[in-house]
């Protein structure tokens, strides 16, 4: 009797981007319904998703693959905790930025592309930041700017990474806008952004998780 084979890394990794698509999507349609109850459990269901197709792309098998999966498990953290203690899922969100940074870091960066993503980031990031500025508590001031600094080191490398990583940038820079809309969320008091941020956040991490083995394909990274 012939065993079954094992599902395609093609095919599950196909299940796990619809079974995020349509969690992350089903999780707005019951926070516009008001079934709160069932908010966590989306939740729950497609940040697992995400930290599943980093593993199904070969998350463990390289330098880059580990430090990439660190950074989805602090995103996973984050949405475990945030809800409940916006301090703490804060707190793990940064350090994941910190990984995600790292693993670009980890495949190499391209130093005069990095200067040149610095200015503009910056020039970014101190715009958006002096839009919220005012909106923002005096006790949460400290964080807000460690994190602006945080996301936009994530956006320098990503944006600085040497050839290999196509999805590198377009990852990081839609956390980016996501991690933008949740201050506008929280401090500027837009609804809109809590419903966008969310659909943003989740694209940006099916892209880090697939990043993974689009990284080993391209530029052949040694297992190790």
């Amino acid at each position: 009797m012939t065993r079954p084979s094992p599902l395609p890394i093609a095919s599950l990794s196909t299940v796990l981007l619809a079974l995020i698509a349509f969690e992350a999507i089903g999780m707005q349609a019951v926070r516009l319904a008001e079934l709160r109850a069932l908010v966590t459990p989306c939740i729950l269901i497609a940040s697992t998703a995400y930290l599943a197709l980093g593993l199904a792309s070969g998350g463990l098998r390289t330098a880059f693959g580990r430090a990439t999966m660190c950074g989805l498990v602090c995103c996973w953290i984050g949405d475990v905790t945030g809800p409940g203690n916006f301090t703490l899922g804060l707190a793990a969100f940064l350090v994941g930025h910190l990984f995600f940074a790292a693993s670009f870091a980890i495949h190499g960066i391209a130093v005069r592309r990095a200067a040149i993503a610095f200015v503009l980031v910056l020039i970014i990031s101190m715009g958006a930041g002096a839009m919220l500025w005012p909106h923002v508590p005096t006790g949460e001031r400290a964080p807000f700017v460690a994190y602006c600094a945080v996301i936009s080191i994530m956006l320098v490398t990503a944006a600085a990474a040497l050839p290999g990583l196509p999805l590198a940038l377009p990852a990081a820079a839609i956390f980016y806008v996501s991690d933008i809309c949740v201050a506008r969320w929280r401090y500027a008091d837009s609804a809109i952004d809590g419903y966008i941020c969310y659909l943003l956040y989740y694209t940006a991490c099916a892209l880090f998780a697939l990043g993974i083995r689009n990284a080993r394909l391209t530029c052949r990274v040694p297992e190790k």
